[in-house]
Formats: C-alpha cells, sequence, structure tokens
C-alpha cells in the first residue's frame, strides 16, 4: 500500500497498485470524504489490513465516526487487551457473516459504501 495523499480538500485516497506481470499495475483505490459524517468509499484490497487500518486512522479518527444515538465510548478503547486475537477474529467473522460485509477488517464506526473504484 502507498501513502495516503489528499486529492483534494476533503477528498483522501488510499492507493494501492497490483502488480499485473506482463501488464502493469491495476490501481485499487478506496476514498475517505470528510464531511459531518465522514464516508468510506470502497476498501481497497484485504491483504492490506494493518496498513489500511493504519492509513485510514491517519485521517479520521475512529473517535468522530460515532453514530446517531451512541455516545463515544461505546468502543473501550482497550478491547485489544480484554479480547484474545482469536476472540477478535471470531468477533469479526461474526459481524461480517450477520452484516453480509466480505471487505475484511474495518475500524468500528466505518461504514463501508460500495462504488467505483
Amino acid at each position: 500500500m502507498d501513502a495516503p495523499y489528499q486529492a483534494a480538500p476533503d477528498v483522501h485516497v488510499l492507493p494501492h497498485n497490483l502488480p499485473l506481470p506482463g501488464i502493469g499495475v491495476l490501481p485499487i483505490n478506496a476514498y475517505v470524504l470528510l464531511a459531518e459524517e465522514p464516508v468510506l468509499i470502497d476498501t481497497g484490497l484485504g491483504i492490506d489490513g494493518d496498513q489500511f487500518i493504519d492509513a485510514l486512522t491517519s485521517i479520521v479518527d475512529p473517535k468522530a465516526l460515532v453514530g446517531r444515538g451512541f455516545g463515544p465510548d461505546g468502543m473501550p478503547a482497550n478491547y485489544g487487551e480484554q479480547l484474545s486475537r482469536a476472540e477478535i477474529d471470531t468477533l469479526t467473522e461474526y459481524l461480517e457473516r450477520t452484516s453480509g460485509s466480505s471487505s475484511g477488517r474495518d475500524t468500528a464506526g466505518l461504514r463501508p459504501a460500495s462504488g467505483p473504484r
């Protein structure tokens, strides 16, 4: 994954270039639109995992993504200390199955939207 960059005042790009041997590269980008409620368009490649989350949180503070009707403490800051990695993976898999998401690991509060890359 390449470094994120700002494409316009309220638009950030999280770029990834997938090598295609003998052809070149296929750009696969995710976009963050900053607004009263920030929007994540697409989620890039699942193989980026932690790099994607790091890049995303460098643009948007997850605490700013609290949905209406929820308090700022909806997700404990130390859940990684309270749950094992296996428990987090199990919870993530359950949420993906029940929400219909197949986008990989999403930061709590982000609502992926589909659209062109």
